[in-house]
């Protein structure tokens, strides 16, 4: 956590956070979703996306999907996804990028719990 972000009336808006995210992680997690999605995978390897980073629309069956739901939305933007994105950090100095840096910007709210009392502390 970077912190609070002051604007220039000095009001506290929120903070950034940053951080890596490897190749073969983002892969796995899209994999694990997918598999766990409505989306039925008919591909050689039973992955969604291949190590290359190819996203197999054609081996995708989303018929039991709704329509324009998020499994039908990862499949559709998948490959332009990774035309886009390209690893930009080396996480283990052998010269060739596998990771990606992220970096996003928290805007929060202060509230007050109220009517907690009474309620047994554990």
């Amino acid at each position: 956590m970077d912190g609070s972000e002051v604007d220039g009336d000095g009001v506290t808006y929120g903070a950034k956070l940053g951080g890596v995210v490897k190749r073969s992680e983002l892969f796995a997690a899209l994999d694990a979703y997918m598999g766990s999605s409505c989306a039925v995978l008919n591909t050689d390897n039973g992955k969604f996306i291949t190590d290359d980073g190819k996203c197999p629309k054609e081996g995708v069956d989303l018929s039991g999907c709704e329509e324009g739901g998020p499994a039908a939305m990862v499949n559709q933007w998948c490959e332009a996804a990774f035309v886009v994105l390209k690893p930009d950090i080396d996480t283990d100095d052998d010269g060739e990028a596998e990771a990606y840096s992220v970096g996003l910007r928290l805007k929060a709210d202060s509230a007050t719990i109220v009517g907690t009392e009474g309620c047994p502390a554990e």
